[in-house]
């Protein structure tokens, strides 16, 4: 499954297989924290979860002020995904290119019949 969303990914975002394996990896990261101990259901769709999680770049300062910032602004799904800004910036994914990412792997999650982790995604963005 997560070669075949690498390679979705990778034709329709416009980055490379490393890039997108990286922002996988962080948009992951953030579903880990806000799901805990749920997030055996990503692990079912996607059994490659941990590895991409902890291949991903670690958060930064400018991931941490970005959140910082968002999330005074109101929080939501904005800080969220805001949070993570920092870290892709370090794999040359910018803010816009991430938000891209999750908008097209939710679809294509769906239309292979994995709605649940779909529905996850749409919820960041």
């Amino acid at each position: 499954m997560i070669d075949a969303l690498v390679q979705h990914l990778c034709e329709n975002t416009g980055l490379n297989s490393d890039q997108v394996r990286a922002g996988l990896g962080l948009v992951l990261r953030l579903l880990k924290s806000n799901l805990g101990g749920n997030f055996s259901q990503v692990e079912s769709v996607l059994p490659e979860a941990e590895q991409l999680i902890a291949a991903a770049p670690q958060p930064g300062a400018m991931g941490g002020f970005a959140s910082a910032l968002f999330g005074g602004l109101g929080g939501g799904k904005l800080a969220g995904l805001a949070s993570l800004v920092g870290s892709a910036g370090q794999a040359g994914i910018s803010e816009s290119k991430l938000v891209e990412l999750v908008q097209k792997a939710a679809p294509f999650l769906e239309q292979n019949g994995h709605g649940n982790l779909a529905g996850m995604l749409k919820e960041l963005v």
